[in-house]
């Protein structure tokens, strides 16, 4: 008889009546196995109507003579049916256990927001996220009931906690949920109901100039205390006291009051190296910063006027993460200029025949193995086109030469040879002992 109007009911309705009477969920976890149904309402409103409508079939006595256990179930936690119960005479005593599903979690919904709230009182943010850790028995209750009653219309257990407390947190914030890029992640984890606070990265893109030798782009620490400080680097953990990193990041950590910088750079130059023309593009990583909203420009000035007579920043703005991989994606060919030896073993090398060498490099696709001046590097044979090339200077003891060449390429050993490393280069077309003595990048061919 039970089961004959049980099957008046819609398929929906009696799922939901089988699923309260075998696991007694509170509101929320019963609206939320029809979650994707009747947009625009929360799941525990969802939750009432379902149970308003068994009660609404309860009054048409489709429950009420068989089973009125049923009927009391189903007008529990909603006020309608509250109501209707005591009209019958029945009292509609409150659970005395907590739902099936969440054993009452969604009571802390307005802790867990207070509490991100104070954890982040100090940092500036636009934008955050919500995530939730489940504990593995609630990630099996859930799926049990999938499992059993199906999951058709249903929404997760953490994409409804992510959402209700994200919207309490919302109202308490001058900042947004944002999905793809958050500023802020707050974790909450269910198993210890501790909060996770990670505040993502901000970037900022740039392009730089060295104008001067022995300056290395990142910070060099010492290979015998790896930064501690020892005899060797004289306790200063570090083998160059400057460096385009440090000179660039030192001002923006103060200003976001960032935890540490991270420089990510479109190829590097040697330290002993000048970086000219347009400049190197690069993007710095500001990580935990705990301001967002800084002046820029006003920081690449104070760059500029402090150090612009070694390293000069142009450009600097704000930037996302992708621009990292698109400079390092990007492999723009550089333009260099070099200075050779023009009399090797007094041996005196003529315009004509430097010309005729570089022409011969030109459009040419050479093999480089690793140089010997970097060994420490894993043995590879790189394939590396030289685009253009010419000369531009000449004195009684050396040329000066412009070469192109396609990224990557080790532009010191195209002209040395490197003891054969470097097939070909201008020392083998020349039959000569050419060395670099000085080298200078004068483009980096990468469009903004």
């Amino acid at each position: 008889m039970e089961n004959d109007k049980k099957n008046d009911l819609s398929r929906p309705a009696r799922k939901a009546l089988d699923i309260l009477i075998d696991k007694q969920l509170c509101n929320h976890c019963l609206g939320r196995q029809y979650g994707l149904l009747l947009s625009g309402l929360d799941n525990k409103t969802r939750g009432k109507i379902l149970r308003n409508y068994l009660m609404m079939h309860g009054d048409l006595k489709l429950m009420e003579n068989d089973n009125p256990e049923i009927l009391t179930l189903t007008g529990k936690n909603t006020e309608i049916g509250e109501k209707s119960l005591k009209r019958r005479g029945i009292d509609p005593k409150p659970d005395k256990h907590d739902c099936w599903l969440c054993s009452g979690l969604f009571k802390n919904l307005d802790r867990y927001a207070d509490e991100i709230k104070e954890k982040t009182s100090d940092i500036e943010f636009n934008t955050f996220l919500v995530g939730t850790k489940l504990t593995p028995k609630l990630i099996q209750k859930e799926e049990t009931i999938w499992t059993e009653y199906g999951a058709d219309y249903a929404e997760s257990l953490k994409s409804e906690i992510n959402r209700e407390v994200g919207k309490r947190f919302e109202k308490q914030v001058d900042a947004v949920v944002e999905f793809e890029t958050p500023d802020l992640v707050a974790i909450i984890n269910l198993k210890d109901s501790s909060i996770e606070i990670n505040n993502n990265p901000i970037f900022f893109y740039g392009r730089y100039r060295k104008h001067v030798r022995g300056i290395p782009q990142t910070e060099w620490y010492c290979p015998v205390c790896r930064g501690e400080g020892c005899m060797r680097c004289d306790g200063e953990g570090r083998l160059y006291e400057e460096s385009i990193e440090k000179t660039i990041s030192k001002p923006l950590l103060r200003e976001t009051e960032g935890k540490t910088a991270v420089f990510h750079g479109a190829g590097r130059e040697d330290v002993d190296v000048k970086m000219l023309g347009n400049g190197r593009p690069f993007v710095i990583e500001i990580k935990e910063p705990k301001n967002r909203e800084i002046d820029h420009q006003e920081i690449m000035e104070e760059i500029n006027n402090k150090h612009g007579d070694k390293i000069e920043v142009k450009k600097l703005q704000p930037t996302n993460r992708n621009k990292i991989e698109e400079i390092k994606e990007a492999r723009a060919p550089k333009t260099y200029r070099a200075k050779i030896n023009a009399k090797p073993n007094e041996n005196q090398i003529t315009q004509e025949q430097l010309m005729k060498a570089l022409k011969q490099l030109e459009g040419k696709t050479i093999e480089q193995e690793t140089p010997r001046r970097i060994s420490r590097r894993p043995e590879k044979t790189r394939k590396r086109k030289i685009l253009e090339t010419d000369i531009l200077d000449k004195t009684n003891e050396h040329y000066i030469i412009k070469i192109k060449t396609e990224a990557g390429a080790y532009v010191k050993e195209i002209i040395s040879g490197d003891n054969g490393k470097t097939k070909p280069s201008l020392a083998e077309l020349l039959n000569k002992d050419i060395k670099c003595l000085e080298l200078d990048v004068l483009n980096v061919h990468y469009t903004e």
